[in-house]
C-alpha cells in the first residue's frame, strides 16, 4: 500500500466514531475502493504513485468522510431504537 493511502486509512480511523467492528469494515472498504480507484487512474496512464494520490485527492478530505459516517451511524442507530421500541409496544406510527 502507498504512502499516501495508508496516510488517508489512518487519517479516517482517527476520524471514526464508531464501534471497532463497524470501523474495520468501513477500512476495509475504503481501502477496496481506494485501490479500485488508483488502478483505473492507472490503465489511463497514470503511474501508481500519481494514480493513488489521484484517487485519495477524489475521495475528499477524510475528516469530512469520518464525519458522514458518524452523522449516518448515530440516525441508524436512532431508528432502529425507535423501531424496536415500536416493535416491543406493538405500535409503529410514521
Amino acid at each position: 500500500m502507498s504512502d499516501s493511502i495508508a496516510e488517508y486509512l489512518d487519517e479516517l480511523r482517527r476520524e471514526l466514531r464508531c464501534s471497532r467492528r463497524r470501523k474495520a469494515l468501513i477500512l476495509a472498504e475504503m481501502r477496496d475502493h481506494l485501490h479500485e480507484a488508483a488502478a483505473a487512474a492507472e490503465r489511463n496512464g497514470v503511474d501508481r504513485t500519481a494514480a493513488e494520490t489521484i484517487a485519495v485527492q477524489q475521495f475528499g478530505r477524510a475528516t469530512v468522510i469520518g464525519q458522514k459516517f458518524t452523522t449516518n451511524a448515530e440516525l441508524w442507530a436512532a431508528l432502529g431504537f425507535y423501531l424496536h421500541a415500536g416493535m416491543f409496544m406493538g405500535v409503529l406510527v410514521f
